[in-house]
C-alpha cells in the first residue's frame, strides 16, 4: 500500500512539475530593429573615439555634442574605475598569504603590479596562518606529553 501511495505521490509531482514548466513565459521580448539602431548610435561614438585618442566623455560633449543629443547618460555609467585597490581574481590579499604562504605573497606581488600595500596585507596573512598553526602544533604536543605522562602501565 505504501508503494502505491509514494508511486502516486512521484507521479503527480512530476506531472505538476513538466506542467509548470511548460507554462512559463519567455524571459523578455525585445525589438531587433530598435537595438541595431541603438548599436548604430554607440557604432559611430566608438569610431569617433578610435579616431580621437585619448578623448573621453565630458571632452566628447564639448568636441562633438551632436553624437550623444539621443543618448541618455547615467552617472552609473560615467564614472571611472579605480583599478588601485583591485584584488588579485577578487580574493583580498590578506587571504591569499594566509593560506597559500610564501606562494601567496608572490602571487599578490605579482597580480597587484608589485602593489606594496597588497603585498604587505598578503604577508600579514602568512604571519597569522604561521601564528595559528604555531599554536595549535604547540597544543597538539603539549596535549601528547600531559596524556603520556598520566599514562601508567
Amino acid at each position: 500500500m505504501k508503494i502505491r501511495y509514494t508511486g502516486l505521490v512521484l507521479l503527480f509531482c512530476s506531472i505538476s512539475l513538466f506542467s509548470i514548466a511548460k507554462e512559463t513565459a519567455q524571459p523578455f521580448d525585445y525589438d531587433e530593429n530598435q537595438m541595431t539602431q541603438e548599436f548604430e548610435k554607440l557604432n559611430r561614438i566608438e569610431e569617433f573615439v578610435s579616431k580621437n585618442k585619448g578623448l573621453d566623455i565630458k571632452e566628447l560633449e564639448k568636441v562633438n555634442p551632436q553624437l550623444l543629443s539621443d543618448i541618455e547618460m547615467r552617472q552609473e555609467a560615467t564614472m571611472t574605475f579605480d583599478t588601485k585597490d583591485e584584488l588579485p581574481l577578487g580574493v583580498p590579499s590578506f587571504w591569499w598569504g594566509c593560506c597559500l604562504g610564501g606562494l601567496g605573497i608572490l602571487l599578490v606581488y605579482i597580480f597587484s603590479d608589485e602593489d606594496k600595500e597588497q603585498t604587505k596585507k598578503a604577508f600579514y596573512g602568512c604571519l597569522v596562518s604561521g601564528a595559528t598553526a604555531a599554536v595549535l602544533y604547540l597544543g597538539y604536543f603539549l596535549f601528547l606529553a600531559t596524556t603520556a605522562a598520566s599514562v601508567t602501565y
